[in-house]
């Protein structure tokens, strides 16, 4: 397979592999010129080219919640941090969609920190966003729900891409690593999707899975790979990332082989936010730690105001100046790549 797109976070160190010719141009094909174009501003965003008046890319915890513990997730360490409610209203959504659509809002994630498919009205939400104009709509999940009924749902809904996280292709490394799911169960569900897929004579949504790089796995990436060439659009290698670095027995986790950054920037405040269900504003990803570093809520000011506010502008110029280790948290979080 050949190394054709790597994933929106750079910073992340995630490589993404396809043997088809071009993701994006498959996405253009389907979605249109304005598909490229959103692609071309992301690129510079997160090349520190361009200054963003809105996040382009907002990830949504329409769930707190997980039917799962995965070992390298925080729902395995939920003593770590307080509780929220279970669901985002949709109203705050659609709020947000609304307002985003009118600076460049184009991509959005529907699976911060929960299983997505926990959702009754993930169709809504799917059809919301895709109605007002958004371009890019994602989940990722880890499919132990994803039953034919909701296969149909999803191929149907306007998603654009559909994440499968699975971190192994060996049934005993799987169940150290997913626990409480169940590996057969999984990968005939993400096999009858991806047939399903090509019955239809579909090319979106775009399918991937993803791999976590631990100790525990490390030794079946290959196996891995080849196994799933043939069913997927892409795959992806992911270095664990230790979601609560300040607890250095977390540590363990780390694989052997795994790939540090020795010139890390954050691309994270760049292009991206995340709201989760009780409207918090986080400016990105690895909630263990950017918890501490809220910079609002949603349902108290508007997404322009905090993305545009003196305290995420900082830490924009702190990251393309690579001088993330001047802000106390980053430092921490830096740990995982560095």
């Amino acid at each position: 397979m050949e190394k054709v797109f790597s994933r929106q976070d750079a910073s992340k160190h995630t490589e993404q592999l396809s043997y088809k010719t071009d993701i994006i141009e498959i996405l253009t094909k389907n979605i249109g010129s304005k598909f490229l174009e959103y692609r071309q501003r992301f690129e510079r965003a997160v090349s520190f080219q361009e200054e963003l008046q809105y996040p382009i890319h907002i990830d949504f915890e329409t769930v707190f919640g997980c039917n799962i513990r995965c070992i390298m997730c925080t729902h395995a360490y939920k003593n770590l941090f307080p509780s929220r409610q279970p669901l985002m209203e949709f109203g705050l959504f659609t709020k947000i969609i609304d307002e985003g659509v009118q600076y460049g809002l184009s991509s959005i994630g529907l699976d911060q920190e929960g299983d997505p498919l926990l959702v009754n009205n993930l169709s809504d939400f799917i059809a919301y966003a895709k109605r007002k104009g958004i371009l890019d709509i994602m989940i990722n999940t880890n499919a132990l729900l994803l039953d034919k009924e909701k296969t149909e749902e999803l191929l149907n809904s306007g998603l654009t891409r559909i994440h499968f996280s699975l971190d192994a292709i060996n049934e005993d490394t799987y169940d150290k690593i997913r626990v409480g799911s169940d590996f057969k169960k999984v990968m005939e569900n993400i096999l009858y999707f991806c047939k399903r897929k090509k019955e239809l004579r579909k090319e979106i949504p775009i399918t991937r899975v993803s791999f976590v790089r631990m100790k525990y796995n490390e030794t079946e990436i290959k196996s891995f790979i080849n196994f799933w060439t043939p069913h997927v659009d892409a795959i992806a290698i992911q270095e664990y990332n230790n979601p609560f670095p300040e607890y250095l027995e977390l540590n363990k986790l780390y694989a052997n082989s795994r790939i540090k950054n020795d010139t890390f920037r954050c691309t994270q405040p760049w292009f991206r936010i995340v709201v989760l269900s009780d409207g918090t504003v986080l400016p990105c990803c690895l909630l263990g730690m950017s918890l501490k570093m809220a910079i609002g809520n949603a349902y108290h000011k508007t997404i322009y105001d905090l993305w545009n506010s003196e305290l995420i502008k900082q830490l924009r110029q702190l990251h393309k100046k690579g001088k993330y280790y001047q802000h106390e948290i980053c430092r921490v979080c830096a740990a995982n790549f560095v």
